[in-house]
């Protein structure tokens, strides 16, 4: 698994703002390094606070790759569980706080 954080200023016209638009890369490798399932997180930061435009991450857990999505509805979300080639077996839906606490400081 390999995760990568962008960060960039966000402009409006040719200024530059104090917000910074935020983008999360989940990748899953396997042996031969391709890409068996990638997502990613956007959100918009300004100091502490920060709003989540769309949530989509991946874990590992069991010897499954579980990813985590944040529906519209602010108060569900889903976690999709895949194997080892990245071929979906369940989907389960979830309190959104649970999710948002597995990757929160960290």
């Amino acid at each position: 698994m390999k995760t990568e954080i962008q960060k960039k200023p966000k402009r409006i016209l040719f200024f530059k703002t104090r917000l910074k638009k935020i983008k999360t890369i989940d990748r899953i490798l396997d042996a031969d390094s391709n890409v068996v399932l990638e997502r990613i997180t956007k959100s918009i930061g300004h100091g502490d606070a920060w709003k989540i435009k769309s949530f989509n991450r991946l874990k590992i857990e069991n010897n499954k790759i579980v990813e985590y999505l944040l529906t519209n509805k602010p108060d569900y979300g889903k976690a999709i569980f895949y194997n080892k080639c990245g071929l979906k077996i369940a989907e389960k839906k979830l309190d959104s706080n649970i999710v948002m606490d597995k990757f929160m400081f960290k």
